[in-house]
């Protein structure tokens, strides 16, 4: 897509090198923090990043979530409270820091989407 350029983050650093790689066949400038998104910090680093790199933010995708691998009556509280941390609190604060600078720009896009995946 013309025009577009990334700054990406999660947890596995090695698949985001992946994906900057790929970006690049496309001429697409890509960066990314590898970090968990339930750490602030992570979310104030990615978009300190971007703002470095770009100058501003103009459109952000959140995609998170993860989803209990077990059986519901083999799960705990723990298991429940890591999932809401991540699924709940984890989209409010990915969009908090990025939403704060577009507030300053007067503009900007948010698309807030689930990703889970069960493991075999």
């Amino acid at each position: 897509m013309k025009g577009v350029n990334l700054v990406l983050t999660a947890r596995s650093a090695d698949k985001l090198v992946a994906i900057c790689r790929e970006c690049m066949k496309y001429n697409i400038q890509a960066y990314y923090y590898a970090g968990d998104i339930t750490d602030e910090q992570t979310l104030i680093e990615t978009v300190k990043l971007a703002k470095e790199k770009f100058g501003k933010i103009d459109i952000l995708i959140a995609n998170t979530g993860i989803g209990l691998v077990q059986d519901f009556l083999d799960s705990s509280m723990a298991d429940y409270d890591r999932l809401m941390n991540t699924n709940m609190r984890g989209d409010y604060a990915i969009c908090l820091h990025p939403i704060r600078e577009m507030a300053k720009q007067h503009e900007g896009q948010v698309i807030i989407t689930s990703s889970v995946r069960r493991r075999n």
